[in-house]
């Protein structure tokens, strides 16, 4: 499921940005996941895959999560220049980060239902938008 959601970051062609794509999938990640784990531990969550990303993607680091894990406004320009591959990359990390660990807390299955019902909520809001593959 995470593999169709990180498939969003690197779509070419949909006139968005990806920190703005990025900001979308997140954002839907945040409202549909907060009500199963509460806010904080979203956002717990979601600021320890950051940390584990910047390992390989140290332009990460200056991406801070607010209290209730929303990163609306705050991925506009993370690094001026940064190539959009390079950029797809880095939040794909975070996001497979992010599976991974949730994954290991609740257990596979219970992650894919989770992470499937945010595939649908982003799919909902890309026919709504009517705008192909984009979101």
């Amino acid at each position: 499921m995470m593999q169709r959601i990180t498939a969003l970051l690197d779509a070419p062609g949909t006139g968005k940005t990806t920190p703005q794509i990025a900001e979308a999938v997140f954002e839907a990640m945040r409202v549909r996941l907060s009500a199963v784990m509460g806010g904080s531990g979203y956002a717990t969550l979601l600021r320890r895959c950051f940390v584990l990303a910047c390992r390989d993607f140290p332009w990460l680091a200056e991406i801070k999560p607010d209290v209730n894990g929303s990163l609306l406004g705050r991925l506009d320009d993370p690094t001026p220049g940064l190539h959009r591959d390079e950029s797809a990359r880095g939040f794909a990390a975070v996001l497979t980060q992010f599976a991974t660990l949730l994954s290991t807390f609740i257990g596979q299955d219970l992650g894919d239902r989770l992470l499937g019902t945010v595939w649908l909520d982003l799919q909902d809001n890309t026919e709504q938008s009517g705008e192909g593959n984009t979101i």
